[in-house]
């Protein structure tokens, strides 16, 4: 069973006593990474079951937590973590360090879990918690995600927990592996002449390969490049694949919106690519052309793109969202409307799949539409 999670993330494991939640923590994660309110007791009073020091332990436990989590490094927590209040101030951690939460649930038999701990000695307390613990679990197990919990596993045998496999996952925001060099271009707002000329000026080549295409020809096409039009093919299906640039992309999201053939083919013969750092529209004459050579690159990977609050606000009108046409949104709309639907829609998935900003070149290099606060960079929530 492969179980994916953030590479930054709180970890939070939830199971009774007994339920396997220590060793698979001890199997799967760095021993510095992973915090037991079992140790926290023992830090406090030598003894790993001193019930009566539970409140200052978890108050260790929280303040490491937080300091981990400001640190940029994944936390695990090793609780039982069966009840809704226990974990709500784990989860307001991750919220405050915006870090992507996820819970491990470790939903064995009671049956199994007494057993275990009647092998276990230094465990003294009575079948009634173990059943107690069991019955907190099973209450809270359909509102995890309700709760807040981005990633949710439940393991319901301890041979699902034998077989597991932890696979940490990229962030979207995470592309460090990214080299450049990079052309940073900032806001666009339509002006589809200018970005050609400036592309070109960078050493960008630029064929348009479809005559009825957006924009002007750069370039002539290559001989094997074929003909494209937006919208439906010939035989009336959408184009919905993703492109072969595309489906290895890091973030690990398919991209839907961009057909197999693009209307642009862009390459640059030194290797350079090009961030966008958003608002591509309104105000200028050509927000679809400037949209539909964006997306092309895209989906080939010689370019990435952030979006910008314009680029939002454009998106929400095309989802149907009651948005004031002002600051140039007004354009936007009247020159999208004469298009196909098909490409409005594909307009509206790219911004869609858009991230707030990115971590590229070893880290070295951060984009961003608007100025980010540098605790913010590299992590993952709403407020980001």
């Amino acid at each position: 069973m492969q179980v994916k999670i953030p590479e930054f993330s709180l970890v939070i494991l939830i199971g009774a006593s007994g339920s396997g939640k220590s060793a698979f923590a001890k199997k799967h994660f760095k021993s510095t990474e992973i915090l037991s309110s079992d140790y926290c007791r023992a830090l406090i009073s030598d003894d790993e079951n001193n019930q009566k020091v539970t409140k200052e332990a978890f108050e260790v436990l929280h303040f490491i937590a937080a300091k981990r989590l400001a640190a940029g490094k994944l936390t695990v927590i090793d609780a039982t973590n069966v009840q809704a209040e226990a974990r709500k101030s784990l989860l307001a951690l991750a919220r405050q360090y915006h870090v992507l939460p996820a819970a491990i649930v470790f939903n064995l038999p009671e049956k199994l879990c007494q057993e275990r701990n009647k092998q276990r000695p230094d465990r003294n307390f009575g079948p009634h918690v173990i059943r107690q613990q069991r019955g907190d679990l099973r209450r809270s197990l359909r509102y995890l995600k309700r709760e807040g919990f981005r990633h949710v596993t439940i393991f319901e045998s301890a041979k699902e927990i034998e077989a597991a496999e932890i696979e940490r996952a990229l962030l979207w925001n995470n592309l460090k592996h990214e080299p450049g060099p990079f052309d940073i271009i900032g806001d666009v707002h339509g002006c589809f002449d200018e970005l050609i000329e400036l592309l070109n000026q960078l050493g960008y080549v630029i064929h348009t390969p479809d005559p009825h295409s957006f924009g002007p020809h750069t370039s002539g096409p290559s001989p094997e490049e074929s003909q494209h039009t937006l919208g439906p093919s010939p035989d009336g299906s959408q184009h919905t694949g993703a492109p072969e640039g595309r489906k290895n992309h890091p973030i690990d999201r398919e991209f839907r919106g961009v057909s197999e053939q693009p209307t642009f083919t862009v390459t640059h013969p030194e290797g350079r690519r090009a961030i966008f750092l958003g608002d591509l529209v309104d105000r200028g004459p050509k927000t679809p052309e400037t949209l539909r050579l964006v997306m092309d690159m895209v989906a080939a990977g010689i370019a990435f793109c952030v979006p910008g609050n314009h680029d939002i606000k454009l998106m929400r009108k095309l989802k149907g969202k009651n948005v004031k046409l002002t600051h140039g949104l007004a354009e936007s709309v009247q020159q999208l409307e004469n298009l196909p639907t098909a490409f409005q829609q594909q307009a509206l998935e790219f911004i869609d799949s858009l991230v707030s900003h990115y971590l590229l070149d070893s880290g070295k290099l951060v984009v961003a539409h608007a100025g980010m606060r540098e605790q913010l960079q590299g992590r993952a929530s709403g407020k980001v």
